[in-house]
C-alpha cells in the first residue's frame, strides 16, 4: 500500500474514534429548553412520590400512582426526548423502582387490611352475645337508683364490686381488636362497655350517699314508730299499728337489712339492730292491748294478677301448700302481684367464673284458718327459671323474715 494511502486510512480511523468518544456530550447538549424543563418536572414528581408512597394508608390510593407513572413516561414521548438520553434512561429506571415500591406497600397494606377484617369479624368472638348480656346486666344492676327494693341483691353487688370491675377490664382488653376495627359490632360492644363503666361510677357515688342517709333514717324511723305506738295505745287507735307504726318499722327494716348485707359486723349495724329488736318488743307489748281491734281492722289481701294462668297458679300454690303444711285449712290463695317481676343477674361462683340466672317472680298470699276466730296470712312465691323454663313454688314462709299478719276469720270474704 502506498505511503499516502496508509496515512489517509489512519486519519480516518482517528476521526471515527474521536466522533465516538464525543458522542454522549454532543447528545446531552442537544436537549432543547422545553425538553430539559419537562425532564426537570418529572424528576421532581418522582422524588415527591417516593416520599409519599410509604405513608399511603389504603390500597385504593396506590392505584393513582400507576396513572402518574404512565403520565411521567408519556411526557418523555410528548416532548420527543431521546430514549437513549441518560436522564431519560434514569427516569424510566426510577419509575420501575417506584412501581416495585408501590407493590411492596400494597402487599403490606393488604396484609394489614386482612388482619383488620379478621378482627372485625364477630365470629371470632363466640361469646359475643353472652358478653353483651353480661355488660347490659352490670349496667342495669349498678345504675340502680333504688337501693331498698332488693337489699339482698344490693349486698351481693357490693361484695362482688371489685371482681366485676376486674372482669370488665379483662373482657374489655379481649375486645380491643374488634373495637379498633371500628365496625358495627365493635362500636356496639364499645358502647356496652362504656355504659357499664359509667354504672360502676354511679353505684359507688350513690351507695355512699345512701349509706350516709340510712345512718340517719334508721334510728329516726324507730323512734317515730315507738312514738306512734305509744300514741296509738293511749288513744286506743289500732289503725296506728297497721298504718304509721308498720310503715316506720318497715322503713327501718330495709335500712337495717342493707347494712347487714354490706357488713353485719359493723359497729353501727350492731347498735341499730339491738335498738330495732327492742322497739319490736315494745311495739308488740303496746299492740297486744289492742289486738282484737287490730284484727278487726285488718282486711283480706286482694287479687291483683289477671293473667290467663291465674287460676292454674292458685291451684298449684294451694297444692304445694297442702304438701308442706298438711294440717292447715287454706281459706284462699290471693295473687297479690300485678305482674311477674323478672330479674337477670350474673354472679361470680369462683374467681373469674360467672353464672347467669334469669328468674321471674310472682307473689301470692295464702290465707289459713288458724283458730275458730282468727285467720293468718302467709306469703307464697312462684319462681320461674327462664333459662330452663322450669317452675317452683316457695311455701316455706312461716316465720323468719317473711311478713305474717292476722285478721278475724269472720272478715274474710
Amino acid at each position: 500500500m502506498p505511503r499516502f494511502a496508509r496515512a489517509l486510512m489512519l486519519a480516518l480511523v482517528f476521526a471515527v474514534l474521536a466522533l465516538a468518544a464525543g458522542a454522549a456530550p454532543v447528545a446531552a447538549q442537544d436537549l432543547s429548553p422545553s425538553q430539559k424543563s419537562a425532564l426537570d418536572a418529572q424528576e421532581r414528581n418522582l422524588a415527591q412520590w417516593e416520599k409519599e408512597i410509604p405513608g399511603i394508608a389504603r390500597t385504593a390510593d396506590l392505584d393513582f400512582y400507576q396513572k402518574r407513572f404512565d403520565g411521567a413516561l408519556d411526557q418523555l414521548r410528548r416532548n420527543r426526548i431521546p430514549e437513549t438520553h441518560p436522564r431519560a434512561v434514569a427516569l424510566r429506571e426510577k419509575v420501575e423502582a417506584l412501581k416495585k415500591l408501590v407493590e411492596s406497600r400494597r402487599a403490606g397494606l393488604q396484609a394489614g387490611e386482612a388482619a383488620k377484617a379478621k378482627a372485625a369479624d364477630v365470629s371470632n368472638y363466640p361469646d359475643f352475645d353472652n358478653d353483651v348480656n353480661w355488660l347490659e346486666t352490670q349496667d342495669k344492676d349498678y345504675s340502680r337508683t333504688q337501693f331498698f327494693d332488693d337489699v339482698d341483691r344490693v349486698g351481693r353487688l357490693v361484695k362482688q364490686f371489685n371482681a366485676v370491675q376486674e372482669e370488665w377490664k379483662k373482657r374489655n382488653e379481649a375486645y380491643q381488636p374488634l373495637i379498633a376495627a371500628a365496625g358495627k359490632h365493635g362500636s356496639f360492644i364499645k358502647n356496652k362497655f362504656e355504659g357499664a363503666r359509667r354504672a360502676f361510677v354511679h353505684f359507688h357515688e350513690s351507695l355512699n350517699k345512701v349509706l350516709s342517709a340510712a345512718f340517719a333514717e334508721l334510728p329516726a324511723a324507730i323512734d317515730q314508730a315507738l312514738k306512734l305506738a305509744e300514741q296509738g295505745k293511749a288513744e286506743q287507735k289500732p289503725g296506728f299499728f297497721t298504718g304509721g307504726v308498720r310503715q316506720q318499722m318497715e322503713l327501718a327494716d330495709t335500712r337495717l337489712k342493707l347494712l347487714a348485707a354490706l357488713n353485719d359486723k359493723h359497729e353501727k349495724y350492731v347498735t341499730f339492730s339491738a335498738k330495732y329488736r327492742e322497739a319490736q318488743a315494745r311495739i308488740e307489748e303496746l299492740s297486744s292491748t289492742l289486738k282484737e281491734k287490730i284484727l278487726a281492722e285488718t282486711q283480706p289481701p286482694q287479687d291483683k294478677y289477671t293473667g290467663a294462668d291465674a287460676e292454674e297458679l292458685r291451684s298449684a300454690i294451694a297444692s304445694e301448700w297442702g304438701k308442706a303444711w298438711p294440717k292447715d285449712e287454706v281459706l284462699a290463695v290471693r295473687m297479690t302481684s300485678e305482674a311477674w317481676k323478672r330479674e337477670v343477674s350474673w354472679d361470680e361462683t369462683a374467681p373469674g367464673s360467672w353464672k347467669k340466672t334469669d328468674m321471674s317472680f310472682l307473689y301470692a298470699r295464702v290465707v289459713v284458718k288458724s283458730s275458730a276466730t282468727v285467720a293468718t296470712i302467709y306469703v307464697a312465691v312462684v319462681n320461674l327459671d327462664n333459662l330452663t323454663n322450669s317452675r317452683s313454688i316457695g311455701v316455706q314462709t312461716k316465720g323468719g323474715a317473711w311478713v305474717v299478719s292476722e285478721m278475724l276469720a269472720a272478715n274474710f270474704k
